[in-house]
């Protein structure tokens, strides 16, 4: 499969994503800027979640995010998807 990577500058600072450099759909990702090798193992490992996933992977993201909160956690740093794709990026 291949990976679709999109550079979109006028996406910084969107309401919606406006702390995010990046967001991955699927096998696309949008970026603001062009991604270091490392954020590139991150937004790789959140494609092969939605692979694994499917269309189930947002519903499942949001509910790790709940989760993470309610035990008294941050929702993007303790989300285990997030987890996930920081320590791939630590591996590249």
């Amino acid at each position: 499969m291949t990976h679709r990577w999109l550079v979109w500058p006028w996406t910084q600072g969107l309401p919606l994503i406006r702390n995010w450099l990046a967001i991955t759909f699927g096998d696309t990702t949008i970026s603001w800027r062009p991604l270091t090798i490392r954020e590139m193992a991150h937004e790789l490992a959140h494609s092969e979640q939605w692979r694994d996933l499917g269309l189930l992977f947002p519903a499942c993201y949001l509910w790790a995010s709940i989760r993470a909160v309610r035990r008294g956690g941050s929702w993007y740093t303790d989300n285990l998807y997030e987890r996930e794709a920081r320590a791939a990026a630590e591996d590249a």
